[in-house]
């Protein structure tokens, strides 16, 4: 009988050892490469649900603490609010105005008496498709609000370009 020598690797044996080894690596990065577009696309979300939440919460301290007057059309907002600094009460005006796109809010500190007049805009913020006020009185909500004291509350609704839209209702604080 022939015995046979062991005399190394084959090229045949070569080239599937490296074909399963580059098949291993081949999978291995695509797996990982879907992990990290999962993850980027999930902080991604998770930092605009925390700016929204960031905006409301803006807006609700505003609304919460509105006093005295209100004028309200679909598109903008004027009211008074107390703010309180210190141990003292502030009289401010506020004004939130949709436009291009973009929700502005201008704050005035110390108001004066005048809701016609509004201090130095700012971008609340951008990208949304549409920006809708509405205000609630006895059970009635109306797309304005021209009458002599407050609503009983005021309605915000935000619609993203990509995201969906939120509404909110926030309570009036009463006089």
């Amino acid at each position: 009988m022939r015995q046979f020598e062991s005399r190394g690797v084959t090229l045949v044996e070569l080239l599937i050892a490296v074909s399963i080894f580059a098949f291993i690596i081949a999978s291995a990065y695509l797996l990982l490469r879907g992990f990290n577009k999962t993850y980027s696309r999930g902080m991604s979300q998770a930092a605009i649900r925390q700016k929204k939440r960031l905006l409301l919460r803006v807006i609700a301290k505003d609304i919460s603490s509105m006093y005295r007057s209100c004028q309200g059309s679909a598109n903008t907002l004027d009211f008074y609010s107390l703010i309180v600094r210190g141990d003292t009460n502030h009289l401010s005006e506020v004004h939130y105005r949709f436009s291009g796109g973009k929700l502005y809010r201008a704050f005035e500190l110390d108001s004066d008496e005048d809701l016609s007049t509004a201090g130095q805009e700012e971008v609340l913020v951008s990208g949304l498709e549409s920006c809708g006020f509405s205000y609630l009185l006895k059970d009635s909500w109306s797309g304005s609000w021209n009458q002599n004291g407050l609503p009983d509350a005021v309605r915000i609704q935000l619609k993203w370009k990509n995201d969906g839209e939120t509404k909110v209702t926030f309570d009036v604080m009463t006089d």
